[in-house]
């Protein structure tokens, strides 16, 4: 199927689909015709949920608005501002910085919510094969907090090792785990099963980004 032919989908929309269906083809070696039939209905909903929360419309320079560089004078993008900012200050305890929140924010509110769908994809196919491997769902859970950079908007764990990263960081501890070599990578990982200093990947990153490396 030619995924550029799908009329129901806007430009942006249509590319979603194609990027997002070559990650998963590439990530988990299956066909483009097998990953656009799991993106497809990902990114329905994704559009169904935007529109059901009337943020189909809004503007992409979200961001610049959050730091202040521009102003809205549109009453319901001003809601939407409030909104976001009333966490900002928790999530710049853990590091993001203006640059994070523009990168995040000025996306285009259907591609924010696929990459949030897609991770959790990721997570739940990841899950599914270390339950099936290991015979038990906390064991599958702890291996991959210990594997795997977690994000989210969960902010009221009291347990910060198994506290969600902010996705205004997401971009920036791939750009950083993206410069680590393959064994490099492998050698963090089996640290932090071994050192009891790192009980998640995520603590990692966070000593990470409070000694300025990421």
């Amino acid at each position: 199927m030619n995924l550029t032919n799908c009329s129901k989908y806007n430009q942006i929309e249509k590319t979603l689909l194609i990027s997002f269906s070559a990650k998963l083809s590439k990530l988990r070696k299956i066909s483009l015709v097998e990953s656009e039939k799991i993106i497809t209905p990902m990114l329905d909903y994704a559009i169904k949920e935007s529109k059901k929360d009337k943020t189909y419309y809004l503007t992409e320079k979200l961001g610049d608005i959050l730091i202040g560089r521009t102003k809205s004078e549109n009453i319901f993008v001003e809601k939407i501002i409030k909104q976001i900012n009333s966490g900002l200050k928790l999530k710049r305890s853990e590091g993001v910085n203006d640059d994070d929140i523009r990168f995040w924010w000025n996306k285009n509110d259907i591609e924010r919510r696929m990459i949030i769908l897609f991770d959790d994809l990721n997570i739940l196919i990841m899950n599914e094969f270390e339950k099936n491997k290991t015979k038990s769902i906390e064991i599958a859970n702890e291996i991959i907090w210990k594997k795997n950079p977690i994000f989210g908007e969960n902010n009221n764990k009291k347990n910060r090792e198994y506290k969600p990263l902010p996705y205004e960081l997401r971009s920036r501890v791939y750009n950083f785990l993206n410069k680590k070599l393959e064994f490099t990578k492998r050698k963090i990982i089996n640290d932090i099963f071994k050192n009891s200093s790192f009980v998640s990947f995520n603590s990692y990153l966070r000593d990470e980004i409070k000694k300025g490396h990421i």
